[in-house]
């Protein structure tokens, strides 16, 4: 046998493509899946670029290498390029969840979107503060909005339809109304 197809055998060896049989037990210090290829099923060691992590599901495809030409040393790469977001723009980059259709798109404008499954949430938790800058505006369209808690507002306050308010007291900086004449309605409130 030839240099040149050895080494070709090598190669063959070292890489194959498999898919996950089943989903992993997360739980451990590594995540191993069971996966299988060219009809064998074991063991793998999942590998993610850093600050990635997931566990996929059965039947996601897998880039099967095998350390140091052993293919006990199972390091898989799971890929979705059936389930992938299509069409995407030149420069994009998306980051998503194949099972559900969530993502987080980089866009080559410098623009970032974010789109949860439909009907689910997308939720910032455990922070200490969220701040938000924009350079112009940021608006905020839903048909109900909620604040839990204080609202501090540094600036003016302009809005369109009704003010409710409910709770107790009305403190407007010693809000005032002068009567139009004894007995009389009053006027709107003025400053002090």
């Amino acid at each position: 046998m030839s240099t040149s197809t050895r080494l070709l055998n090598l190669i063959k060896s070292l890489i194959r493509v498999g898919r996950v049989d089943l989903y992993g037990d997360d739980a451990g210090q590594m995540p191993i899946q069971q996966v299988s290829y060219l009809g064998k099923v074991g063991d793998a060691f999942m590998a993610w670029p850093f600050g990635v992590h997931g566990n996929p599901g059965p039947d996601t495809l897998l880039l099967l290498l095998a350390q140091n030409g052993r293919p006990e040393g199972r390091l898989a790469y799971p890929m979705s390029p059936k389930e992938r977001p299509k069409n995407t723009p030149r420069d994009d980059l998306i980051m998503y969840n194949p099972f559900t259709g969530a993502e987080v798109r980089f866009l080559a404008n410098g623009d970032i979107t974010i789109t949860p499954k439909a009907g689910q949430d997308v939720n910032v938790v455990g922070a200490t503060n969220v701040n938000v800058t924009a350079s112009t505006k940021v608006t905020v369209t839903a048909p109900a909005n909620e604040v839990v808690g204080n609202l501090l507002v540094t600036g003016d306050v302009e809005f369109t339809g009704s003010l409710k308010q409910t709770g107790a007291g009305i403190d407007l900086v010693d809000h005032v109304h002068d009567e139009n004449d004894a007995g009389g309605p009053t006027d709107g409130p003025r400053a002090p």
